[in-house]
């Protein structure tokens, strides 16, 4: 219990501090681009300064860090959908906490399917995959991506049957890596989303999945409608 209390006694001038140095370093960002009124993001140059700050308390300031991230996302999505900032806060969090998982799938998907930005997304995995090479999920996400979004064959190809070969791996990323690429097809976009549906808990994210389901499902439908009317 003391040493608890101690701890946060210790963490709560840290974190202030921390947090006083994001608010000087986005108000000399904003000189070049507007930002938000609320100042709601959380600026620093890389995670080596915040390592500095946190005093070796790097996994409590990435949570703190993470549910500004999410917040953040979750704002934007219900407003304006201006994510400037998301990909900088994602790498925040998994510089301080490299094995925080969920941060990399969250921060991968959400890259490419809600901000458009695949190439981003690939740099998220990739730095996922290098922490954690035994994890088949980042090679399954980051295949994904190169076959959906970037339409590369044979990076996909690639990373889906290593992503395969991994314990763990489900039939279906097995059945993906077997079978012939089809870079335009939505079924595998509709089988990807389902899977992440099932496994995301935060709300934002699942409304994103949901809508982009949706749109595909719609032309799955289209597409079946223009085959029987051709026949």
């Amino acid at each position: 219990m003391i040493r608890s209390l101690f701890t946060i006694l210790i963490l709560l001038p840290i974190t202030a501090y921390a947090l006083s140095e994001l608010h000087h370093s986005q108000q000399e960002a904003e000189a070049k681009q507007h930002f938000d009124e609320e100042q709601e993001v959380l600026y620093l140059p890389n995670g080596d300064a915040l390592h500095i700050l946190s005093f070796g308390y790097r996994n409590i300031l990435s949570d703190i860090l993470w549910f500004k991230t999410v917040s953040y996302f979750g704002k934007h999505y219900k407003s304006d959908q201006n994510y400037e900032w998301f990909n900088h806060m994602c790498h925040l969090v998994t510089d301080l906490n490299p094995q925080a998982t969920h941060v990399y799938e969250f921060c991968g998907t959400m890259l490419s399917w809600e901000l458009n930005k695949p190439e981003r997304a690939i740099d998220v995995l990739t730095k996922a995959i290098e922490t954690h090479p035994k994890s088949w999920k980042f090679l399954y996400l980051r295949g994904f991506t190169y076959m959906y979004f970037l339409e590369d064959g044979d990076s996909a190809k690639q990373d889906l049957v290593a992503a395969a070969r991994l314990p763990g791996a489900p039939a279906f990323v097995t059945t993906l890596a077997a079978q012939k690429m089809t870079l335009s097809d939505p079924h595998s976009a509709v089988a990807f989303l389902t899977e992440a549906l099932q496994n995301t808990t935060d709300p934002a994210q699942a409304a994103v999945l949901r809508s982009k389901l949706r749109v595909l499902e719609t032309q799955i439908f289209q597409q079946q409608q223009k085959r029987g009317n051709a026949s």
